[in-house]
């Protein structure tokens, strides 16, 4: 079985998917994030942890709007079969999403699957 890494993408205005804490259960699942910080993630963007485990992205010193279409954060491990379950909030004219079975980091939009998340 490949394995891939998840990868969430950046354009425009960028949402915050927020994963609620729980633990693994019986059937095997695990978590991809632990709701407290960036642990078992890359990120090539400012993303932060917020309060009740929102992950949003922030402007850098210097940064000015939203265009900035290479601010991923993506997990550390790769994953074969996954269910995957997030909430997102996204501004007006917003353009987001989520890339998976991603077969080359450096380029998920030619290597990947993505789920458009769009206003």
């Amino acid at each position: 079985m490949h394995k891939y890494r998840l990868i969430v993408a950046v354009a425009a205005l960028m949402f915050a998917a927020g994963v609620a804490k729980a633990a693994p259960d019986d059937d095997g699942f695990k978590l991809m994030f632990n709701s407290e910080d960036l642990t078992g993630w890359q990120t090539t963007g400012n993303w932060v942890v917020e309060d009740e485990g929102v992950v949003s992205l922030h402007p850098r010193p210097g940064e000015t709007g939203w265009q900035r279409y290479d601010a991923y954060i993506m997990t550390d491990r790769k994953y074969g079969d996954f269910v995957i379950d997030l909430e997102f909030k996204i501004l007006e004219a917003g353009n987001s999403g989520v890339f998976f079975r991603v077969d080359d980091p450096l380029d998920p939009v030619e290597k990947g699957i993505e789920v458009q998340i769009l206003d």
